[in-house]
């Protein structure tokens, strides 16, 4: 098959690294524990379960690697069903035991039917994609979470009635903000090769006091993104806290995930430094109704501490105009 399709981008939906890349040859795999790890990040306020996306033990590159943190058709798909056997209704896909059944991710971690109207559960969404186009791996999202979709999937009736795609909620004002956060998370994907590359990441903030993690990533063109990732409620309205990026002498600018109907960010390079951190930016929780940006932001460096390397122990300065 590779030898016929030499241009094509051929995958394996296998749990197994070294019988899909050492013995069947195939250039790209899921990662299948990349929804579940993210779903119990949220769950147990866990950063080292964000940490474990960061990295990709076993796949040869980055794009091997295809994640989903907010799910897939097996963590999607779902029906009630009769069991002749215990002459019980239940679950076909009843989830993990410290996960909801299958469903929705906004309903996973929302709840059933309210999960569409809950703040929180749409923020961690949002978040999610945000955090999916800039971790190492080629990002896959599945039909209708583009849109916040409730319920589960399902092509065939059950007994709760209809499952499949509802066309009528992608133009409602939640579906439309996700559909927004999409397309410019995907943009900024586009236009920095830095989350496309091998290069890192490195891990230079990580606060499991505070469940706030920081990692970069680079490429040999001078192109670096730091992404923050607030799991914790608190909200840091004013420079009180500082994120390390592992060096001194930088400033950084926003990068505009998302236009928020309610307000923006300041710019990162408008408020003042704190020693030893990034900057005194605003980290914002999840009630900040900023679209996407309150809780994983993408960074790039400003003037002239633009970074060229290869890694970044190896970093040379470098001119670059705002």
């Amino acid at each position: 098959m590779l030898a016929r399709y030499p241009d094509k981008f051929i995958y394996a939906e296998d749990n197994d690294t070294n019988y899909i890349f050492q013995q069947i040859g195939f250039p790209a795999m899921w990662d299948m524990n990349s929804p579940f790890a993210f779903a119990r990040a949220l769950a147990h306020r866990d950063l080292s379960q964000i940490q474990s996306l960061i990295t990709r033990p076993g796949y040869p590159a980055a794009w091997s690697a295809i994640r989903y943190l907010l799910g897939s058709h097996d963590q999607i798909f779902n029906q009630w069903e009769y069991d002749n056997t215990s002459r019980t209704w239940g679950w076909d896909k009843p989830g993990a035991p410290d996960l909801r059944e299958n469903r929705y991710f906004v309903e996973l971690i929302g709840g059933p039917i309210i999960g569409r109207q809950n703040w929180y559960a749409l923020a961690q969404a949002r978040m999610g994609w945000a955090l999916n186009i800039a971790i190492p791996g080629t990002p896959m999202l599945f039909m209708g979470t583009e849109v916040q979709h409730y319920g589960y999937w399902n092509p065939a009736l059950d007994p709760f009635g209809d499952h499949r795609f509802e066309w009528a909620i992608a133009g409602d004002p939640t579906g439309l903000a996700m559909r927004n956060l999409v397309a410019d998370a995907n943009n900024v994907r586009w236009n920095n090769p830095a989350l496309r590359t091998d290069f890192g990441p490195s891990l230079p903030h990580f606060d499991p006091d505070n469940n706030v993690l920081g990692f970069l990533r680079w490429d040999d063109s001078g192109n670096v993104i730091l992404t923050v990732v607030n799991l914790s409620d608190n909200q840091w309205d004013d420079p009180s806290y500082g994120v390390n990026i592992g060096g001194t002498g930088d400033s950084w600018e926003e990068v505009q995930l998302a236009i928020s109907a309610v307000r923006r960010l300041e710019r990162l390079r408008n408020l003042p430094r704190q020693p030893g951190g990034a900057a005194g930016r605003p980290l914002l929780h999840p009630s900040a109704e900023v679209v996407g940006a309150d809780l994983s932001e993408e960074l790039t460096p400003q003037g002239e501490s633009a970074r060229s390397c290869r890694t970044i122990g190896q970093c040379q300065g470098r001119s670059r105009s705002s």
